[in-house]
């Protein structure tokens, strides 16, 4: 059994669930959308590269890391 400890964030667009950011001990991170935001046709654009990611990192110290 793998003891790795993981953080979860909850992603949520103009108040819909998105999905989670689940970050591994060992520096891994999973990104994991809602099946209901797959679903939905048309749903609001979703970017990484959005302004609004330096927030998220400077509001979680830079914890991060790679997005794998």
């Amino acid at each position: 059994m793998n003891a790795d400890q993981i953080q979860v964030l909850k992603l949520t667009l103009h108040g819909r669930l998105l999905g989670y950011l689940i970050g591994y001990q060992a520096g891994k991170n999973v990104l994991s959308f809602a099946d209901s935001f797959k679903a939905d046709a048309n749903r609001s654009a979703f970017n990484l590269a959005s302004p609004q990611l330096s927030s998220v990192r400077k509001a979680l110290g830079n914890t991060m890391g790679k997005i794998a």
